[in-house]
């Protein structure tokens, strides 16, 4: 509707009869504030990808359920309020929005996909309770994340020292590129080392495999200088 409306400023109002938002405000280089959302919206598809000079608060309408791409690159946001409503936070969600501090995922989402790429300001991630799939590189790029804490009633996923893993331990999922230490002893009975799961760890001197670890995903070590 608006796409590469490089002029576009203020903050347009969707119709309230409108469903879905594909690419609604990419590349829309001028938008300073985040659009009102109709309040019928339910997929939102690359709707603000782009917009550089998005600032403070992103917010979804209150009944959206899907979010792919949403936010890319919408690089001076400094955080987003996700509505209940949300169950799945797909690919490129949020990637490259290097200005997120925090982000609260709620206990509504199941699914999250690589949505938070390079998003290099974030510092913790709470996985709530009815998260059951988190796909690898999810996480990845994210420098300065130093903890990953997961709600005691998700029966998918826990954190072992801030370290993600699957419940039953056989998959490490993500180790945080910002924790400290210079030296991490994977534990015994992981199977598993996931797509980017040490990518960017730039403070880890040396690991310990062990021999129960059969896969290592593409990407694992990747930048780890």
């Amino acid at each position: 509707t608006y796409r590469n409306c490089y002029r576009l400023t203020g903050s347009p109002v969707c119709g309230p009869n409108v469903t879905n938002m594909a690419y609604t405000y990419y590349n829309c280089k001028g938008l300073t504030s985040s659009p009102v959302c109709g309040p019928n919206v339910i997929n939102m598809y690359s709707t603000y990808s782009y917009c550089y000079k998005l600032t403070g608060t992103a917010a979804c309408g209150n009944n959206v359920t899907t979010m792919y791409g949403t936010y890319q690159n919408c690089t001076n946001l400094t955080s987003i309020s996700i509505p209940s409503s949300v169950t799945s936070i797909g690919a490129n969600a949020f990637s490259n929005c290097k200005g997120l501090i925090s982000i609260e995922i709620p206990n509504s989402v199941g699914i999250i996909l690589n949505a938070f790429e390079r998003c290099s300001g974030l510092t913790s991630i709470t996985i709530p309770k009815n998260v059951w799939y988190i796909e690898g590189g999810a996480f990845q790029g994210c420098s300065a994340l130093e903890d990953f804490f997961v709600s005691s009633d998700n029966i998918s996923y826990i954190s072992i020292d801030g370290v993600l893993f699957s419940m039953d331990k056989s998959r490490l999922i993500k180790y945080p590129a910002a924790k400290t230490g210079t030296s991490y002893n994977i534990p015994n009975n992981v199977n598993v080392i996931d797509f980017y799961a040490f990518s960017d760890c730039n403070s880890l001197a040396s690991i310990t495999i062990p021999n129960s670890v059969t896969e290592i995903q593409f990407s694992a070590f990747l930048k780890c200088i």
